[in-house]
């Protein structure tokens, strides 16, 4: 435990060429080369780069030509004795400081060059750290400026439109969002397209009409970050950043500090016992009030804090978990919750209804890309904390999932990866023991989420819901708001959810008719009933002797997958028929065929429910059902409707239509 509470002076910030050179840079669709400061001889797109920053051991180094001479090898270490220079005094909490040195660096580096532009984009990443986007943004515009610029990875143009619109320049975050939006990676990168679709929103539709929510900005928001909202022994209390170092994606906060929710703002008197050192981010409470998880910056590298991809990793975070001492009427020691993968954060805990499970976010290795949503679960017996399991793919994502919350049956989170509005949005998903159920995330409407990024959310039961958002700009950064989770939305006939209405409204086609992602949202109804015990969900009929599914039927399969009523049931019947035209033997396999299609069908679409598969083989038509089918067909007057004697081969086939189907039956196993 010392050696996580040793001082944050005591720590070298790594940038530039050692960071990139430890090789620990997680790749998350980017190249290796867009980890924070570059590294000499990275790849950019596909391109071997030499760079002139000199070795990690100060070993002689080339220019892009490689014949550098040895004037230029001098000053080429000169440069990196100043930049390392701003590094140390950076770290040192002297930030204004070491943005001049770093300016002074800049300066005296080939105008133009790939290590100046390299060292532009480390200042763009360190003013948006520093919260000072203006300059972040210029130093941007220097390097997207010029053909360096694939230098900037998805997530350096993301946090570069992000700032512009932060200063409050939409027009221009817009259009630099739209001249990158037909490059490959940019077009397939979900975050990126959320920015797209909801600067647009933001310009030509947000703010026009009714809006789905009243939310209001809580009353004694100041310039500084109130980024969380939590309860202990029933007072609501929130967590606000003193410190101008603020990640921009909403991993850590540094020097928090937890002050009651009503007027007088006072600290929390139990959370005073947390050392300071955990007091980095939300922190979560056992039902009973017995166990509490905290987050802790990780010291534990003791010359180095970690840089990793895209400022990932710059703090790396971890959990530690602290147990009512009833002796002492207080906390006992704090203990970290298991094994931790050295240089990842691991951070957002939040306790699952019963007490005995905790769900976090954490970039450890294995996981969708980014921040992934994780459970772990307390074994009484060993009095541990079990191995954390992800919570999967239809939850995660390539980009970012952060601040869980279970409340019921449902776990609320905030993600950028999935379709949404732009940055964060906020969402929930059925959560039935320890799984999400395929099929049942939500989106909240505007204006609860926006093109800002909008997370943190928090309920109490009652007709207040909090979250957080940086909608305001730098006015606030972020700031709490509230709104009535109990009403149902204006614009709309659901509480929960994007409406068809509100979608079409605010431009938001992609959640209409889908972007053909693996996390697509449907626009339908998200207030469902369970099925009852035997309702027919759906009928798959079949051409003549055929048993494979026809395009028109793998679209309504498709619409049972995506029924979220129909993911709730125990099991389904699955049941195949065939019609009377050929032996019994023969329509037996038959049936079996069709029914098995279509189940497998449903597998592959991961459809929760137990499904039960059955062929009941020939099927004959009564005499009423065979008269109306022979009307149907206008043969009413050329056959006996009782036989259906004297018709052709032809017709009787058409008559038959109706029995070569799968029916696809509700079960009840309760």
């Amino acid at each position: 435990m010392n050696r996580f509470f040793s001082g944050i002076v005591a720590v070298i910030f790594v940038l530039g060429a050692i960071g990139a050179a430890s090789g620990s840079a997680q790749d998350r669709g980017v190249s290796k080369e867009n980890a924070v400061g570059g590294a000499a001889g990275n790849a950019v797109e596909g391109k071997a780069v030499a760079q002139s920053a000199p070795a990690v051991n100060g070993s002689e180094v080339s220019d892009r030509a490689g014949t550098a001479s040895a004037e230029t090898k001098t000053e080429a270490l000169r440069q990196s004795r100043l930049e390392k220079k701003a590094d140390r005094t950076f770290i040192r909490g002297s930030h204004a400081k070491a943005m001049e040195i770093n300016r002074r660096a800049e300066e005296r580096l080939p105008e133009g060059s790939i290590e100046q532009k390299r060292l532009q984009r480390k200042m763009a990443r360190l003013y948006t750290l520093l919260q000072r986007y203006d300059e972040a943004i210029e130093c941007y515009d220097k390097v997207l400026g010029s053909a360096a610029d694939t230098l900037l990875s998805v997530e350096d143009v993301c946090m570069y439109i992000d700032n512009l619109r932060l200063v409050g320049d939409f027009q221009r975050a817009e259009s630099v969002a739209r001249v990158f939006a037909f490059k490959n990676k940019y077009s397939r990168n979900q975050r990126y397209m959320n920015i797209l679709y909801g600067l647009t929103s933001k310009q030509h539709y947000y703010g026009r009409g009714d809006a789905d929510y009243m939310v209001r900005l809580y009353e004694n928001s100041t310039s500084e970050p109130e980024y969380w909202v939590g309860s202990f022994e029933g007072e609501a209390f929130y967590a606000v950043s003193h410190s101008p170092l603020q990640d921009p994606l909403k991993v850590f906060y540094y020097r928090t500090q937890y002050l009651t929710y009503s007027d007088n703002r006072r600290e929390v008197d139990r959370l005073r016992a947390i050392p300071r050192e955990l007091q980095t981010g939300p922190v979560a409470f056992s039902p009973d009030g017995s166990m509490m998880v905290a987050t802790g910056i990780d010291y534990s590298f003791n010359d180095q804090v970690r840089s990793l991809d895209q400022l990932r990793g710059l703090f790396p975070t971890q959990l530690f978990y602290s147990v009512i001492d009833a002796g002492r009427n207080g906390w006992g020691a704090f203990q970290p919750l298991f094994d931790y993968q050295e240089g990842y954060s691991y951070a957002h805990p939040a306790f699952t209804a019963d007490g005995g499970s905790v769900i976090y976010s954490s970039d450890c290795p294995g996981g969708f890309g980014g921040m992934d949503l994780y459970i772990c679960h307390w074994n009484d017996g060993e009095r541990k904390w079990s191995e954390p399991v992800n919570l999967g793919k239809h939850v995660n994502t390539e980009g970012d999932e952060i601040y869980p919350l279970v409340w019921g049956n449902r776990l609320y989170f905030s993600s950028n990866g999935l379709e949404g509005f732009g940055g964060y949005d906020i969402y929930n998903i059925v959560l039935r023991g320890g799984a999400v159920l395929a099929g049942s995330i939500s989106h909240y409407p505007y204006p609860v989420n926006t093109s800002g990024n909008d997370f943190g959310l928090r309920l109490d039961g009652g007709e207040v819901a909090y979250f957080v958002s940086d909608r305001r700009g730098l006015v606030g950064r972020d700031d709490i708001y509230t709104f009535n989770p109990s009403a149902n939305s204006l614009s709309s006939d659901f509480s929960i959810g994007v409406s068809q209405q509100h979608s079409a409204l605010t431009g938001n086609l992609g959640l209409i008719n889908g972007m053909k992602g693996t996390n697509t949202l449907t626009a339908d109804k998200v207030l469902f009933e369970r099925p009852a015990d035997g309702e027919l969900l759906l009928s798959v009929y079949f051409d003549f002797d055929k048993h494979a599914i026809s395009a028109e039927y793998r679209e309504k399969l498709d619409g049972l997958l995506a029924d979220r009523g129909a993911n709730m049931l125990d099991a389904v019947a699955v049941v195949g028929y065939a019609d009377e035209l050929g032996g019994d033997n023969y329509n037996q396999r038959l049936s079996e065929r069709r029914a098995n299609a279509v189940a497998d069908y449903l597998e592959r679409g991961e459809f929760r429910p137990q499904m039960m598969v059955e062929g009941r083989g020939r099927q004959t038509l009564s005499p009423e059902e065979r008269f109306d089918a022979m009307q149907a067909q206008g043969l009413g007057s050329v056959a006996n409707p009782e036989t259906g004697r004297y018709l052709s081969i032809v017709d009787r086939i058409r008559i038959n239509s109706r029995l070569r189907r799968v029916d696809i039956y509700a079960k009840d196993l309760r």
